[in-house]
């Protein structure tokens, strides 16, 4: 009877560890990564961040916070570009694969990627599958050295 107790407790402490673990870890993944790419996407720091929530808010009518719109942009911006900016850490990858807080109906994603296609300029890299092309392309090939048994 007594170890019935001693295993049901220990089943719920792992149970309520690993409800409050999955939490705390999405929690931090989504603040270090959200750091990360407001980085690389307001580079001019928050007066550019705040006029671009504005422009969202407006378009969206009102109805979202300043974080769920953040993590909206942040997670659109951030899938469009992935391999262009070059943001491949562990937090980010995380964040993206995380579906977005909010859900903008068709008309409102329509007004949004009209408004933010080319924000923000991102200088164009090479990605790491074309460099590889190029160079397995462009590589000095020798022909098969062959004999043959006919004369």
């Amino acid at each position: 009877m007594n170890m019935l107790i001693i295993i049901g407790l220990i089943l719920l402490c792992a149970t309520l560890l690993f409800l409050t673990g999955q939490s705390m870890l999405q929690y931090f993944v989504t603040h270090r990564a959200m750091a990360h790419l407001e980085k690389i996407y307001f580079k001019d720091g928050p007066k550019e961040k705040q006029r671009l929530l504005d422009q969202i808010d407006e378009i969206t009518d009102h109805r979202y916070t300043n974080f769920e719109l953040t993590d909206y942009f942040l997670k659109i911006k951030g899938l469009q570009n992935f391999s262009k900016d070059g943001c491949n850490n562990f937090w980010v990858r995380q964040f993206l694969n995380q579906p977005t807080l909010i859900k903008l109906d068709y008309y409102e994603q329509m007004k949004f990627y009209k408004a933010f296609k080319s924000h923000p300029k991102l200088p164009k890299q090479p990605s790491k599958i074309a460099e590889k092309e190029t160079a397995t392309t462009h590589k000095e090939t020798t022909p098969l050295q062959t004999t043959s048994c006919v004369d």
